[in-house]
């Protein structure tokens, strides 16, 4: 998949080409996420959920369950058509979307990973990577928060989803994991999942 550029300030911006005839008007939307989910379990290639899985199989499944969607600019004719829809059609559709300034991890019970240990509530961002939406890699979160930020149609509809997995867990663990994302606007989104990881 070709990966979309966007120009970066506290938005997101891009550009769609358009072939409009009739005096379209420009239109600007901006998306803003208010709901996620976390579920745990393994692929197979689809996702199963699961409460007891192994560390090396498992996957945090995190979902956008829903967002608000707001028209910045009046248009006129603007009636019963999707912004998506009328930006196939018509002139400089903006799509916006606040970047992610964070991306959190946390456990609520002491795990170990590659021999380094995590007290509760303490930041395990660095010992997970996400799965990258072009070639199916998993990458550090870092990585992951840019793609966020650079592509402004991923990560921003209803359903889309995003695979991460625990790096190297020592030791058979039982709790919930926490992922919190901060946006630049400040809000802040958490999901929580109850699992028993085990290590063979």
């Amino acid at each position: 998949m070709r990966r979309v550029i966007a120009t970066l300030t506290v938005l997101v911006v891009l550009s769609i080409p358009y072939s409009c005839d009739d005096g379209c008007e420009p239109i600007t939307n901006i998306n803003t996420l208010t709901e996620i989910s976390l579920d745990i379990g393994i692929r197979t290639p689809v996702f199963e959920s699961r409460q007891t899985v192994s560390s090396d199989e498992a996957i945090f499944y995190v979902t956008v369950e829903d967002l608000e969607s707001e028209l910045l600019a009046a248009v006129d004719g603007f009636d019963g058509f999707s912004p998506k829809a009328y930006a196939e059609s018509c002139p400089e559709f903006i799509e916006l979307k606040y970047d992610l300034i964070e991306l959190k991890i946390y456990s609520s019970v002491e795990v170990t990973v590659g021999g380094q240990d995590f007290a509760p509530g303490q930041d395990l961002s660095n010992a997970f990577s996400g799965k990258e939406p072009y070639e199916g890699r998993f990458v550090a979160l870092d990585e992951i928060v840019n793609i966020i930020n650079d592509d402004p149609f991923y990560f921003t509809s209803a359903g889309s989803n995003i695979d991460f997995k625990l790096n190297q867990l020592d030791a058979t663990m039982e709790g919930a994991f926490t992922f919190e994302f901060t946006f630049s606007n400040n809000s802040v989104l958490r999901a929580t999942q109850e699992v028993i990881l085990q290590v063979d």
